[in-house]
């Protein structure tokens, strides 16, 4: 039987692929000057462009008005919405292969992966062999394993893929005017982080 798959992988793995028809990808990169070079010929390329860090809303909170610079190139609510209708729009195109991949494979793309999975049904392989096969033989004597274990997800991702409102609250609580980061500054950033982080011991998690 065809089998809806997503499967996620490092940038390295995903420049070496081949597009099938109904094959889609989402391309998940820490700015546009390193996104990844893809061959031409998927049925939609979406590309995204965050790092792989998260908060919290203790985090928010501990940081509070600048708490926009220092999150300014994480994942956003936006950028949730905007993939969760990309990924609808895939499927409803016919897709039955999405592949995910950010740098290493394993924190960002794997969140997306398993949002896919729980949401759309897609089973999650993070083997690109996967990718090459139209059915998934599971009485093969080695079978291409589905992914159970996502402990090294991004969990902001995940989180605001599952609910995109989820820190809403707490952005306006910090910042009135402003629900939650947006479009990047880098200079300004570093200059806050220089300021913030030269008095104020904190954790950023990857």
């Amino acid at each position: 039987m065809q089998t809806k798959k997503v499967i996620f992988t490092s940038l390295h793995q995903a420049e070496k692929l081949r597009p099938f028809p109904n094959s889609a990808i989402i391309s998940i990169n820490d700015c546009y000057e390193s996104e990844a070079n893809l061959h031409s010929g998927w049925s939609n390329i979406s590309r995204f462009y965050f790092i792989d860090s998260d908060y919290t809303e203790e985090s928010i909170r501990h940081f509070g008005d600048n708490a926009r610079l220092v999150y300014d190139h994480h994942f956003t609510k936006s950028q949730a919405l905007t993939m969760i209708f990309q990924i609808h729009q895939f499927i409803n195109s016919g897709v039955d292969t999405i592949v995910v991949h950010c740098y290493a494979g394993r924190s960002r793309s794997a969140a997306v992966a398993k949002f896919i999975s729980e949401t759309f049904g897609f089973l999650p392989y993070n083997n690109v062999d996967a990718y090459h096969q139209n059915t998934v033989n599971f009485n093969s004597p080695n079978p291409i394993q589905v992914v159970t274990d996502f402990s090294r997800m991004n969990s902001l991702v995940y989180t605001l893929l599952k609910t995109p409102g989820y820190y809403d609250a707490v952005w306006r609580e910090v910042i009135p005017t402003t629900p939650e980061p947006s479009a990047g500054n880098l200079a300004k950033l570093s200059r806050a982080l220089l300021s913030i982080f030269k008095n104020t011991p904190s954790k950023i998690t990857e």
